[in-house]
């Protein structure tokens, strides 16, 4: 439900919690670490929420990211996507992020 709230908060005019402002910026700060084409990549799934005839579709290397963010507020692991894992999330689409690597 979290997940969920903080995807349409923004769609709903809601203002953000502590927490959403937390994952903002931890996704920022990954996102800004990634080679450029990955994070094009990621910015334009996020950047469909803006319109809602589009929908939240994202590709595995933006759910990877997104679960990065959650993971590093939630338990401390770094913000990391080297270029080499990234690609494994672009190349084969059965790629979840199930461990902490």
């Amino acid at each position: 439900m979290a997940r969920l709230e903080a995807v349409f908060r923004p769609l709903l005019k809601l203002d953000p919690t502590e927490s959403d402002i937390a994952f903002t910026l931890a996704l920022r700060k990954l996102i800004g670490t990634m080679d450029q084409e990955h994070a094009r990549i990621v910015l334009e799934d996020l950047a469909r929420l803006r319109d809602p005839m589009e929908g939240p579709r994202f590709s595995n290397l933006t759910v990877a990211a997104i679960l990065n963010a959650e993971k590093h507020i939630r338990e401390g692991l770094p913000l990391a996507l080297p270029p080499v894992v990234a690609q494994v999330y672009l190349d084969d689409p059965s790629a979840i992020a199930i461990h902490n690597c």
